[in-house]
C-alpha cells in the first residue's frame, strides 16, 4: 500500500467512525462497527489509530474542520483600535468575524460533522474538554480582544457575551438546515446563503459595539439577510 492509499484508508475510517459517533456517541460504537462501515479491517484501523479514543479525537477534529492553531488570529492582532480609525477597526473586525464564522460553517454539506459537534455540546466528553482548551477558548479570547479594541471600558463578561454571539449563530445554522430550508425555501448549504449569513451576523455584532458598517457591506444592502 502506497502513501496515497494509506491516506485514503485513514480518511475512510475517520468518515465512517464520525458518522457512527455522531449517531450513537463514542460509547455506543465498537471498533468492529467502524471497520465494517468503512469496509476496512482491524489491521488497517490499528495501523492508523492505537485505540477508539484516538479515532474519536481524529473524528472530532475533522468535524471542527481546522487544526488547533489557526491563522485567523493574525487578523485579530493586526486590527487597529477605535482611536486609530473606527472605520478601519470595523473593516478589520468584519474580516475576522467572517473568517471565523465561515470556518465554523464550512462543513454543513456533511451532516455527521455538525451532528457530532452538537452532540459534544450537549454531552461533553473528556476529549471535548481538550479541544475547548486548544481551539474554542483561544477563539473566544481573540474575539474578546476585538471587543476590547472597540469598547475599551467594557467588562470581560460583556466582551465574552458579545463573542459568544458568533458561536450561537454557528450552532443554530449547523443544527437547523431542514428548518431553514422549509422556512425560507432556499438551500441553506449554498455559498450564496452562507454569504448572507456572514453579512447579517457581522452587521449585528458591529452595530452592538457602535462601529460603522464597512462601505462594501452598506452598498450590498445586507440588512435583509
Amino acid at each position: 500500500m502506497n502513501d496515497s492509499d494509506r491516506s485514503n484508508a485513514r480518511t475512510a475510517i475517520i468518515e465512517a467512525a464520525g458518522e457512527l459517533f455522531a449517531e450513537h456517541g463514542m460509547d455506543g460504537v465498537t471498533v468492529r462497527d467502524i471497520v465494517r462501515k468503512a469496509g476496512a479491517n482491524l489491521g488497517s484501523l490499528s495501523y492508523h489509530f492505537t485505540n477508539k479514543e484516538e479515532l474519536y479525537r481524529a473524528a472530532l477534529l475533522t468535524a471542527m474542520g481546522r487544526e488547533p492553531v489557526n491563522d485567523w488570529g493574525h487578523l485579530v492582532d493586526a486590527a487597529p483600535t477605535r482611536e486609530e480609525s473606527p472605520q478601519g477597526l470595523a473593516t478589520a473586525i468584519d474580516a475576522c468575524l467572517r473568517r471565523l464564522l465561515a470556518d465554523m460553517l464550512q462543513d454543513r454539506r456533511q451532516p455527521w460533522r455538525s451532528k457530532l459537534l452538537l452532540r459534544e455540546l450537549a454531552q461533553p466528553s473528556s476529549i471535548w474538554d481538550e479541544y475547548m482548551q486548544k481551539i474554542i477558548i483561544p477563539d473566544l479570547q481573540r474575539l474578546v480582544r476585538l471587543h476590547q479594541k472597540a469598547m475599551p471600558g467594557s467588562s470581560e463578561v460583556e466582551a465574552k457575551i458579545w463573542a459568544l454571539t458568533l458561536h450561537a449563530h454557528a450552532v443554530f445554522y449547523m443544527s437547523s438546515d431542514k428548518s431553514v430550508r422549509r422556512a425560507l425555501g432556499i438551500d441553506p448549504a449554498s455559498d450564496a446563503f452562507l454569504g448572507r449569513i456572514l453579512d447579517h451576523v457581522s452587521r449585528i455584532m458591529l452595530r452592538s459595539i457602535d462601529l460603522p458598517i464597512p462601505p462594501k457591506m452598506a452598498d450590498q444592502g445586507g440588512d435583509h439577510a
